[in-house]
């Protein structure tokens, strides 16, 4: 999965295996010519990795990303219960799930 905001973008890696098989991660990417105008461009670095603190083995969070100004969504089709999320202060906060939709026909 890969979205942007036209500032950052977002890779999501839903068989990253760092919390557990199949645990999920979403890697960070930043625009260097943004983040630093003074810089030669030097493309899309590596800025960081996300992930919840509570994942666990195939949850595959960063199944799916999409972002919209400062928000970024991450799912995590396989986590049975709620997954945290960080915000900018680096706190742990509590990010309610959507029922399940289904599919549409």
């Amino acid at each position: 999965a890969l979205a942007t905001n036209g500032v950052q973008m977002f890779s999501g890696a839903s068989r990253h295996d760092s919390q557990g098989l199949n645990a999920g991660a979403v890697f960070v990417f930043a625009d260097e010519v943004e983040t630093d105008p003074d810089q030669t461009d030097l493309g899309w670095i590596q800025a960081g990795k996300l992930a919840a603190p509570d994942l666990e083995a195939g949850d595959t969070f960063g199944a799916s990303v999409s972002a919209y100004g400062d928000l970024l969504v991450v799912g995590a089709p396989y986590a049975s219960r709620v997954v945290t999320e960080i915000n900018d202060d680096g706190d742990e906060v509590v990010v309610e799930p959507f029922p399940q939709a289904g599919y549409l026909k």
